[in-house]
């Protein structure tokens, strides 16, 4: 099994949560009621399949800045307590919300497109033009400024 094979497991509490492993982001937990069980082979499939271009779609830069995105997003909803993976665009509002005290706009919006990768590699929809999330992106950018093209 490779580091691209998803795993449907239990290890640590999941409790029925797909499990999927990939190159990218390492273990991502699609939360039981994110998914449909049926269609549990389907995921890992598309997952694999998904996580095998997704790491070859990108050079070595991005993905290094995706996967500290995405480590830094993840640690902030497990303080929250709150499943990382939800497909919920006000909650990654939030989390852009709170990161906007520490990072530059491109930095944000390389964060936001680091979690939609996620959302996509496990078959999730997030949609980074949502109102939620573009409303803010947009206030954020006005407020802080944005740096000037070279």
């Amino acid at each position: 099994m490779n580091s691209l094979t998803p795993l449907l497991q239990d290890p640590d509490g999941t409790a029925g949560g797909l499990v999927i492993a990939t190159g990218l982001f390492g273990e991502l937990v699609l939360p039981a009621g994110a998914f449909d069980p049926a269609r549990a082979d389907e995921i890992r499939a598309l997952v694999s399949q998904a996580a095998a271009y997704a790491t070859q779609a990108r050079g070595a830069g991005t993905l290094r800045a995706y996967r500290s995105a995405w480590r830094q997003y993840e640690a902030w909803f497990a303080r929250l307590g709150v499943a990382a993976l939800s497909g919920d665009p006000r909650l990654v509002a939030m989390y852009l919300t709170a990161a906007a005290e520490r990072l530059a706009v491109a930095t944000l919006q390389v964060h936001l497109a680091a979690v939609v990768t996620a959302h996509r590699l496990v078959d999730l929809s997030l949609d980074p033009s949502h109102p939620s999330i573009a409303f803010l992106l947009d206030g954020i950018s006005r407020r802080k400024g944005t740096r000037p093209a070279r």
